[in-house]
């Protein structure tokens, strides 16, 4: 897994002179995301959306995520810093964005604790303790990173 979506940020990173950007928009979205999410979840939310998978993971949270993500991408957009790729990223493209990176990362942790929970372990490492390891903070760009990739290069046409 995590080779394979190391292979996909590095296609992204050589998309073109400014896949830096592309890659360092995706990570502080990713972490924006999964700050708010846990912030909010854990100050306002109630309901949760699967206990047996993730039993602290509420609605409140993810929404505060994927807004939070949207609102990133919303000032990153109208501050024209996606002015520089070249390309013309549309209002849809940054919703877009932040679907992948809101939600479809969100996704992406819920399968990493679905994998936790079916191996009966609380941690996924002891690197960064009280993180719950290192796979804990990377498990959104999992899914994230090939979806953003086929994203940038089937829907918007950025090559390489």
């Amino acid at each position: 897994w995590i080779g394979l979506f190391l292979n996909y940020m590095i296609l992204i990173r050589n998309m073109n002179d400014y896949g830096f950007i592309l890659i360092l928009t995706m990570f502080l979205s990713v972490w924006i995301s999964d700050t708010c999410a846990f912030f909010f979840g854990s100050k306002f939310g109630r309901k949760k959306i699967l206990k047996s998978i993730s039993p602290k993971k509420t609605w409140v949270g993810t929404f505060s995520g994927f807004l939070f993500t949207f609102l990133f991408n919303l000032i990153l957009y109208k501050s024209n810093v996606f002015s520089y790729l070249n390309y013309n990223f549309t209002l849809i493209d940054v919703l877009n964005f932040s679907i992948i990176f809101g939600i479809i990362g969100q996704i992406g942790d819920f399968i990493e604790s679905m994998f936790k929970r079916q191996a009966n372990i609380k941690d996924s490492g002891t690197i960064l303790r009280g993180h719950g390891g290192m796979l804990d903070r990377m498990d959104s760009l999992i899914l994230v990173s090939p979806c953003f990739y086929l994203y940038l290069k089937f829907v918007i046409g950025i090559n390489g």
